[in-house]
């Protein structure tokens, strides 16, 4: 009786549920490679979703009815809403008064009422930078911040466009104020048509909005798209935990904040739209380094008693026979080169002087023990094992303790499941003969897919799928096969090199053009990867 006159483990709610459908029918266009957000929900602590999606894809009308092999994927994410703000769920509980984090060494964090917001279109200038600015910005380009241009992103495309475009499949709806007037063809729209009827131009945008949509896409590319061997992360495009109320764009306002809002802006942000890394193989897997970091050097230890700095001793005089340049060699850079030339010259020697001598006694020899070549092989040997592995905590934790991390402690979002399927490209035939009398073939690009998962949620986040489809193209070499470069018995694989990453293979493999550059241009692109094989671009 008295056990449990004190507990309170039964006080809580009984909450009741209900079951909804969700079904929607979302229509969209795609380039090859953009990772688009077709649909999100907010998800709440014990919801459950039985989620089924089906596909119907058609592409444009093409020239022929080529065998050409695209992928279409949609993949299903959750992100925790602690992911983005670490205060978020004590603060959607109310529990103001109980931070998590600290500000400094002697301050809470203050856990606001305020979910991460900013303007929607123009609200007020002087207060804050909204959607419709920033988006405008990179679209038209602000001089009065120093930003001369449009900003372009890595494909050349606009930025302010493909953000724009990235706000619509986001469900912001029009965010172009009313009172906004275009200058030219495009403008009410960011570029996304030429079209005087289409336009983003709204009745009222002076609303604020929660950033909880572009945050999640942004984690989803940061944790499951991005090749972190690559590409740094960049948390300041989804992570919000600096947040303690207010609008998110308020320290970007102002004339002292001119410098910060052009660097936001020219680079990745909020509103980046972002694209799928083209699949790994032979070309595309390639590593940056061979292990991270810089190769393990062995130390050497000198054989004399001479210091570790002296190579030698000169003996002489200067041409006039006046000054004695006896004593330690310099090691003098080249004038003009830029390949690391050096002379040795007496450090005594003036600069006006014209040395004869002769080096007497130079004790080169050198040598290093066995435990320094074990540790530099032990250093070695981690930094490959580093460097092979994503650049995230769980993964690394299992790739030097073969320990797998729980997801829900490695700070990355889930992907529940998603599906796959083919475009097909088939024939079209038009019949109607005239001219030489030949039939036309053509060709257009139908697709279909479906798919379906379970899933509950114990905790506070976003739902959100993303599509995204893949051209499996096959290259044009003007290379040789590596069967073909074998010309001594010891260009075959041996298995001890190819296990320690050794093996090495012949640059003709990948590129055999007239000149040795690669190059890269972005302009006319499919995916933005040109690859020069042979006299005209090939798309990758």
């Amino acid at each position: 009786m008295a056990s449990s006159l004190f507990s309170y483990g039964d006080v809580r709610n009984h909450p009741h549920r209900s079951g909804f459908d969700l079904s929607r029918r979302i229509c969209f266009t795609s380039k090859a490679g953009e990772l688009l957000p077709v649909y999100y929900k907010l998800v709440y602590p014990g919801d459950k979703f039985n989620i089924r999606h089906q596909l119907f894809t058609r592409t444009q009308p093409v020239n022929t009815a080529a065998y050409t092999r695209i992928r279409e994927y949609l993949d299903w994410y959750f992100v925790p809403l602690r992911l983005i703000n670490k205060n978020l769920p004590q603060a959607l509980m109310n529990m103001q008064n109980n931070p998590v984090q600290a500000s400094a060494i002697n301050t809470n964090k203050i856990v606001t009422n305020d979910i991460p917001y900013c303007a929607l279109g123009s609200l007020d200038a002087s207060y804050s930078q909204s959607i419709w600015s920033l988006l405008y910005y990179m679209y038209h380009g602000n001089s009065l911040i120093g930003l001369e241009a449009p900003v372009l992103n890595f494909f050349g495309f606009n930025a302010g466009s493909c953000g724009a475009k990235l706000a619509m499949m986001l469900r912001y709806g029009n965010f172009v104020p009313s009172d906004f007037t275009s200058t030219k063809a495009g403008d009410m729209s960011l570029g996304l048509s030429t079209d005087p009827n289409f336009s983003l131009q709204g009745f009222n945008t002076r609303y604020s909005v929660n950033i909880l949509p572009f945050a999640t896409y942004q984690k989803i590319y940061a944790d499951h798209f991005r090749i972190s061997q690559w590409e740094q992360n960049e948390p300041y495009t989804y992570n919000f935990d600096w947040y303690s109320g207010g609008p998110v764009y308020h320290s970007l306002t102002g004339a002292a904040a001119d410098s910060a809002l052009k660097d936001y802006v020219s680079g990745n942000n909020l509103f980046t739209l972002r694209y799928a890394n083209w699949p790994k193989d032979l070309f595309m897997g390639v590593m940056p380094n061979s292990q991270l970091g810089d190769v393990s050097v062995v130390d050497i230890i000198p054989s004399s008693d001479r210091p570790s700095n002296l190579i030698g001793n000169v003996v002489g005089v200067s041409a006039t026979g006046d000054v004695d340049v006896t004593g330690q060699i310099a090691m003098n850079k080249v004038a003009g080169s830029s390949t690391g030339e050096y002379n040795l010259m007496p450090a005594r020697q003036p600069d006006s002087a014209i040395l004869k001598a002769v080096i007497s006694n130079p004790a080169l020899q050198a040598s290093f023990t066995v435990l320094q070549l074990r540790m530099a092989e032990a250093v070695q040997r981690y930094r490959e094992v580093a460097q092979v592995a994503d650049q995230t905590a769980r993964d690394q934790i299992y790739a030097h303790f073969g320990v797998t991390l729980s997801p829900a402690l490695s700070d990355t979002c889930f992907r529940i499941g998603g599906s796959a399927s083919n475009i097909d490209i088939s024939e079209v035939v038009n019949n109607n003969l005239i001219g030489e009398n030949q039939a036309d073939i053509m060709g257009k690009g139908v697709g279909s897919g479906q798919g379906g998962v379970n899933f509950s949620s114990d905790e506070y986040g976003i739902l959100m799928a993303i599509y995204h489809i893949t051209p499996l193209l096959d290259y044009v070499i003007t290379g040789q096969p590596q069967d073909l470069l074998y010309t001594n018995t010891a260009d075959l694989p041996f298995p001890e090199f190819d296990s320690i990453g050794m093996q090495s293979f012949h640059f003709g493999r990948f590129f055999n053009y007239r000149t040795p550059t690669f190059v890269s241009d972005p302009t006319g692109s499919v995916m933005g990867y040109i690859y020069y094989l042979i006299l005209s671009s090939f798309c990758v």
